[in-house]
């Protein structure tokens, strides 16, 4: 399991999230940057989505990986700009 973070570049990391791989994490973020509640799709350019770690869910074990970027809120936005 993988452990992702949503980082706002205006207040920094949101809560940390487990997900099977990293093609569900960003479908999951995708598609919470469509809802037009969400500050992802009011604000697309302060979002983007981090992974931060392994988790092994049979030991409980959290272990520390290079953090990356790997999705960007306005890649996924439907939110029409002026």
């Amino acid at each position: 399991m993988k452990l992702f973070a949503i980082k706002d570049l205006k207040s920094g990391f949101e809560n940390p999230f487990v997900m099977p791989n990293e093609g569900s994490a960003v479908r999951s973020f995708g598609e919470a940057c469509k809802n037009t509640e969400a500050p992802m799709y009011k604000y697309p350019e302060d979002y983007e989505l981090w992974i931060i770690g392994d988790w092994d869910h049979q030991e409980g074990d959290i272990t520390t990986v290079d953090k990356k970027c790997i999705a960007y809120a306005h890649q996924y936005s439907t939110k029409e700009t002026k």
